[in-house]
């Protein structure tokens, strides 16, 4: 089945009340520079409901063009003929309440996570064609940008060593495995724990990759 493209109104399109995927303002803000630097290139998915329709997925780049249109932004590609006839490209389907909240779900859960290790080398691969616009869209600050351009270039196998008892590891670990030695306060270490024991079977064998997934889920759970 082919999903076609409309452009419809963005004063007929309305935010969903249940999306549980909030933005902070460095990330809304990476949204906006993202459209105006490379165009508003993936359609939002609403939902007729009245005369209006909801968004289903796409509620932070609705609220990106809406902000580029009221002030009258200009930008590559398509974003200055959307802003002229205020505009948003949107594939319209046809399912009930119940249908378009589990769509919201599976669209914001299937995507995924970056490997913070994988992505320090990608960001760290493109710097030096993209300069100081290396930024640009991306939803980190300065400091995070560095922070994860660092992970990339630290030596990890340094800290691959074989586990013993004292290790911040689970008992029924085996011999030869990683860790990372650090000084943690207690509550960091129990964390440090229960991500461990968490993720275990999906960490990979090489110590670098597997320190940028544990570090990534430990900051999702202080951020959480």
């Amino acid at each position: 089945m082919k999903l076609d493209v409309s452009l419809l109104s963005i004063d007929s399109v309305k935010p969903n009340t249940w999306n549980p995927n909030v933005q902070n303002e460095r990330q809304f803000q990476a949204e906006v520079e993202s459209i105006i630097s490379n165009g508003f290139l993936a359609p939002i998915l609403v939902r007729q409901d009245g005369n209006d329709y909801q968004i289903i997925d796409g509620e932070h780049r609705y609220k990106a063009l809406q902000k580029i249109i009221s002030e009258k932004m200009s930008g590559a590609k398509n974003v200055s003929e959307l802003v002229s006839k205020k505009q948003i490209p949107a594939i319209v389907v046809e399912v009930n309440e119940a249908h378009a909240k589990r769509l919201t779900i599976i669209m914001n859960e299937t995507r995924g996570r970056a490997d913070l290790a994988k992505l320090g080398d990608l960001l760290n691969e493109i710097a030096p064609d993209l300069g100081g616009d290396l930024i640009i869209g991306l939803p980190y600050t300065e400091k995070q940008l560095e922070e994860l351009m660092d992970i990339a270039e630290f030596d990890w196998e340094s800290l691959s060593v074989p586990v013993t008892d004292t290790d911040l590891s689970n008992d029924d670990e085996e011999e030869g495995q990683y860790k990372v030695a650090a000084v943690l306060s207690p509550d960091a270490a129990e964390m440090w724990k229960e991500v461990l024991k968490e993720y275990k079977n999906e960490l990979p064998k090489d110590p670098k990759r597997a320190a940028g997934i544990v570090i990534g889920r430990l900051l999702e759970k202080s951020q959480a």
